[in-house]
């Protein structure tokens, strides 16, 4: 089948679930960062060549992470996380990794691969995907193409902003999951992926968080 141009939605909803409760975040700056995205809506504005050129949301979602750990109001760290997981960059970095990215311009059939290599400023992470043609099957209404995603996340050699005084955390995990692409539209209808992983923070001491999330991203209407 052939891919050609892929049209990218102009509005993306964010929405994440997290088990332990709020009164846990305390002292868990990574906590508050996660729970912030909870129920709110980002807004993008793209150019026709999808390149992003405004974010709305982020004061919102700094607003949350506040409200769910008060203490980093005072934490010297506080205007690195807000921008490093808040900013645009790190909003466009999100983005990037649930829309259908690397696509091949060439007939494909099934069992094709192709691989896509993202460098992320924000987690200071390395983000490899493989993409295997699956066929074509009906799915929520439209004619798709589904492909399978397999990949690995491993640690980045770029410092980007981190302070130079703090280490590069190692970051080791996998990412699994399935998209289906609009093959008239070219347009993503759904695409969930999930993504488990390990992160060693070597400062103040020696820290390791484990983590698992699943991202789910539908297309809810399509507008001029």
């Amino acid at each position: 089948m052939p891919f050609g141009q892929i049209r990218h939605e102009r509005r993306l909803v964010v929405l994440s679930r997290f088990k332990h409760r709020p009164k846990k975040d305390a002292g868990i700056p990574i906590a508050a960062v996660k729970r912030a995205f909870i129920g709110t809506k980002l807004k993008y504005l793209l150019n026709p060549d999808a390149n992003i050129l405004r974010v709305d949301g982020t004061e919102e979602l700094a607003g949350k992470m506040l409200a769910h750990d008060p203490d980093l109001k005072d934490d010297l760290s506080t205007p690195y996380l807000k921008e490093g997981n808040f900013g645009t960059n790190a909003l466009t970095e999100l983005l990037q990794e649930i829309m259908v990215a690397g696509l091949p311009g060439k007939n494909l059939k099934v069992g094709d691969q192709w691989t896509y290599r993202t460098e992320h400023r924000t987690d200071l992470t390395v983000i490899e995907l493989k993409f295997t043609y699956a066929g074509l099957e009906k799915h929520l209404g439209h004619d798709c193409a589904r492909i399978e995603i397999d990949g690995n996340v491993t640690s980045s050699t770029n410092r980007g902003d981190l302070p130079p005084e703090m280490p590069i955390p190692k970051v080791h995990g996998q990412v699994t999951g399935s998209l289906w692409l609009d093959i008239k539209l070219e347009m993503l209808v759904e695409r969930t992926t999930v993504e488990e992983r390990q992160t060693v923070m070597q400062a103040p001491g020696p820290m390791t968080f484990s983590e698992k999330r699943t991202v789910t991203t539908k297309l809810i209407k399509v507008e001029d």
